[in-house]
């Protein structure tokens, strides 16, 4: 039995362009659909120039909306992104190097009292 495809308007690429963009599959079928219209005002639909556009136009949409999902508040989209091993494995420097400057300031306290 052959399984049935939830967006059988879809490219069967699809996911694979949208997982590669990093980009929600849901939100790829509305850039398709965006990309899809596009290309009908400017070809009529079914022609080679109609799919050509369409793909053309899904590309540079998945394009921004990969840049757009990459940049967040002050530049920190490429942190937000990290495994939660990552972030724990972070804090846990953090946690370190913040003990080991307190200890160094003991010890110069210390010192020169």
């Amino acid at each position: 039995m052959k399984k049935q495809r939830k967006h059988p308007d879809t490219p069967k690429v699809l996911p694979w362009l949208a997982k590669r963009a990093g980009v929600p599959f849901e939100r790829a079928v509305e850039l398709w659909a965006e990309a899809r219209h596009h290309a009908a005002a400017i070809h009529e639909p079914g022609s080679p120039g109609y799919w050509e556009t369409a793909v053309g136009c899904l590309q540079e949409n998945l394009a921004a909306e990969s840049r757009s999902r990459q940049s967040a508040p002050f530049g920190l989209g490429p942190l937000v992104r990290l495994p939660a091993s990552q972030w724990l494995q972070g804090l846990a420097l953090q946690e370190k190097l913040v003990a080991i400057a307190a200890n160094s300031a003991r010890n110069w306290a210390r010192a020169c009292s």
